[in-house]
């Protein structure tokens, strides 16, 4: 078993201390999906699953704390910032190293350099909490965004329930907004 094996199983045991570590460990092999991917959707056909979309996945505490509850569940986990990308190395879920937003193709994201949690494509969002570095001392990169509304319309055909976790960060209210005008949010059970 690899370190990283080691620490995700600590942390989903650490979450659900009833199963114990040699339950959560078969449960990790038996539901882990394939790895990391970075172009693309893939959502295979399989209409009688369930799909768990993680928009802002940090260090993917909520999709493994999601899967032991609904294993019957894919997952797919969106995340911009490198910093955490690490974490997704043998979890089962597919990471999508981008992030979401109201169209595809590519937008700012401002990077909190403390600690990366804070990090946001919304302008002027105060990015590290702690006012340790105000928002002009924070980098600034180009990522790769998806449009979710759309990326929701494609799983739909695909998947019997969807379930959606959205903590981008404050780019949730112009997302939903659009989620609710093109009618996708209905497709969210």
């Amino acid at each position: 078993m690899c370190s990283s094996d080691l620490n995700c199983m600590r942390r989903s045991v650490s979450l659900f201390p009833e199963r114990g570590e040699s339950e959560m460990l078969l449960h990790m092999r038996l539901s882990r999906r394939g790895g990391a991917a970075g172009a693309g959707y893939v959502l295979p056909g399989k209409k009688e699953r369930g799909l768990f979309i993680d928009c802002g996945g940090f260090d993917g505490c909520s999709a493994i704390k999601f899967l032991m509850s609904e294993p019957q569940f894919d997952c797919v986990t969106f995340e911009p910032n490198p910093v955490f990308w690490k974490y997704y190395d043998e979890l089962p879920t597919q990471l999508i190293p981008k992030a979401v937003w109201t169209h595809d193709g590519e937008i700012e994201f401002t990077v909190d350099p403390i600690d990366g949690d804070g990090s946001s494509i919304i302008n002027g969002k105060r990015i590290d909490f702690r006012q340790e570095i105000a928002n002009e001392h924070c980098p600034v990169v180009r990522v790769p965004c998806v449009n979710l509304s759309a990326y929701v319309r494609q799983a739909a055909a695909s998947y019997g329930f969807i379930v959606l976790k959205l903590d981008v960060e404050g780019a949730e209210y112009d997302i939903l907004d659009q989620m609710i005008a093109e009618g996708t949010l209905d497709l969210v059970d």
